[in-house]
């Protein structure tokens, strides 16, 4: 990869020796398979040291506010937690590592796959921009290779929210567990709540609010890559005008930050999406949501703004170290990939 990483949209797929706009004629076909790799490998290692955060955030967010007049109370949930410290320490108490983890392999089983094909079109956006910006020939030719590359990225974000919808189903219902009234236990490990879920759901329970998930990962994505570069060219000029390039520590900064806004504009849609997909764990009498729509109003008439943020310290203190973890390490492991691929290629 190129040293200086300072440009807006980098030309990750130009080799070592590349200037300029990148061809594809020059392109290695192996950078596929390294962003690929890189975007696998990042997102398990944020999966699996942040995961005990976001079962906290799961847990806040499937909890009902308790109002005065106890219409939102359910017998179905036994444990209300105070914040985001206090659910952290009763589940480490009350159910040990276990607890805090339960549901993350069924959450690895989606985010490899899920993961490589969404960095390898994140790449493919950059290098298609970074063309678009520094072509003075073909500008009709470069606009069409950019909207293709968006395109295909937000059909790749389709697909993928989509198809995770199940894997992401059973890892809440897994996660909440602890949080339910012994009778409403139903299973411990992922293989129980998939044939739970089989036998008493079908196939429609497996994908059943698709649509809100969806309603949440499209901006999402959307303001998490947009941010990242916006902070990434930020840095990179200031650096550039005295003299240095971007250090690791630039894509934690920028990393973060992208989390951050992406996390904070998007929560009312998190815990929609987390109610909808968690309340078959209730008893019948405590299912109170028939739609999105009918969620979103629900819970601001009960629980007003305070409902539809419900779990965004959590979810800051999971995304945006999460975010940073995985930016930073992505530009490790890439460059790792490629000094493997590099020795193979001398011997």
């Amino acid at each position: 990869l190129p040293r200086d990483r300072s440009n807006v949209l980098p030309t990750l797929m130009a080799s070592s020796s590349t200037t300029g706009p990148v061809q594809d004629s020059v392109r290695p076909r192996g950078k596929y398979a390294t962003h690929a790799l890189a975007g696998a490998l990042a997102r398990c290692t944020e999966s699996v040291v942040m995961f005990p955060i976001d079962t906290v955030k799961t847990r806040l967010q499937f909890q009902r506010s308790s109002g005065p007049d106890g219409s939102t109370q359910t017998t179905s949930i036994r444990r209300h937690y105070k914040g985001v410290f206090d659910a952290l320490r009763t589940i480490a108490k009350e159910e040990g590592m276990r607890g805090l983890n339960r549901g993350v392999s069924t959450k690895l089983l989606y985010i490899m796959p899920a993961s490589a094909i969404s960095f390898l079109c994140y790449e493919e956006v950059a290098r298609a921009f970074h063309a678009k910006r520094e072509s003075v020939g073909d500008k009709h030719g470069h606009n069409m290779q950019a909207a293709m590359a968006v395109g295909g990225l937000l059909t790749a974000r389709v697909i993928g929210s989509i198809s995770r919808t199940p894997f992401d189903i059973l890892k809440s219902r897994l996660q909440v567990q602890g949080s339910l009234v012994p009778a409403q236990r139903r299973y411990t490990n992922t293989r129980e709540a998939l044939a739970y879920m089989a036998k008493h759901e079908g196939l429609r329970g497996l994908f059943q609010y698709a649509s809100a998930a969806l309603l949440r990962d499209l901006p999402f994505a959307a303001i998490y890559f947009t941010t990242y570069e916006t902070c990434k060219t930020m840095q990179a000029t200031w650096m550039k005008e005295r003299g240095k390039h971007l250090a690791a520590w630039n894509n934690l900064l920028s990393g973060a930050c992208a989390g951050a806004l992406a996390t904070t504009m998007t929560i009312p849609f998190d815990v929609v999406k987390t109610r909808l997909q968690t309340q078959e764990t209730l008893t019948h009498t405590d299912r109170k949501y028939t739609g999105i729509t009918h969620a979103f109003r629900s819970i601001f008439k009960h629980e007003g703004m305070k409902g539809l943020t419900r779990g965004l310290g959590a979810r800051l203190l999971y995304i945006t170290p999460a975010a940073a973890i995985v930016f930073a390490s992505y530009e490790q492991y890439k460059s790792i990939i490629d000094r493997y691929f590099e020795g193979d290629n001398k011997t």
